[in-house]
């Protein structure tokens, strides 16, 4: 659904929340 683009800014937001699960962004 979203973009490589997208999904590049939200691996480089990984780091930011550490809360986040990785598994959660895979998801996306």
């Amino acid at each position: 659904m979203f973009s490589l683009n997208t999904n590049g800014s939200w691996l480089l937001r990984v780091p930011v929340w550490p809360h986040v699960p990785v598994p959660l962004v895979l998801n996306l």
